[in-house]
């Protein structure tokens, strides 16, 4: 899964790859959030350069995983100030607790 998320100059992609070890989705954002009013596009003040870059970002990372080129977005989480242009990668780590690791089952907490 390449994911890219966007909210006013903030962004954030990783690349998750649980069958290789990677922390999945839900190891990250183990709870669903519904959305809100003001997380849509138009609410939340994203412009359309920033989605662009974020948007690329994800491009480049699915080229690279189909072609089989490392990343570090395999197993992290690029996070994209665009306001301040600062870019960030933070390492990803899976959840013991999550079911990508216990066979599709959570543990019970």
């Amino acid at each position: 899964l390449v994911h890219g998320a966007v909210k006013g100059f903030i962004g954030q992609a990783a690349v998750f790859a649980p069958h290789e070890g990677t922390a999945c989705y839900r190891c990250l954002f183990p709870e669903e959030t519904p959305m809100q009013e003001e997380d849509t596009a138009s609410a939340a003040g994203i412009l359309g350069a920033h989605a662009g870059i974020i948007g690329c970002i994800q491009a480049l990372e699915a080229l690279k995983a189909l072609a089989g080129i490392p990343s570090p977005l395999r197993g992290g989480l690029l996070s994209a100030d665009t306001l301040r242009m600062r870019f960030t990668v933070i390492p990803l780590h899976p959840s013991p607790t999550c079911k990508c690791r216990n066979g599709g089952e959570e543990e019970p907490q």
